[in-house]
């Protein structure tokens, strides 16, 4: 699945994406990513933040909902 992500003030969009891989009938691998081009002052914060982090977050929030259901 592909996201369009726009920062505010840019008209540019980033491809954010999820790919997920069936591993069994109950189990599947997902991947989170985006790229493009981070506009300022995005650009010079991103310096300071960790988005791994914030990836792996997000995945292990999605995670906890999918094992609910």
């Amino acid at each position: 699945m592909e996201i369009d992500i726009y920062f505010d003030g840019s008209d540019v969009a980033n491809k954010s994406f999820f790919d997920v891989i069936p591993i069994s009938d109950r189990q599947s691998e997902v991947s989170w990513g985006i790229s493009g081009a981070i506009p300022y002052p995005f650009n010079f914060v991103t310096n300071f933040f960790d988005m791994d982090a914030d990836f792996k977050h997000g995945l292990e929030n999605l995670k906890l909902i999918m094992e609910k259901n």
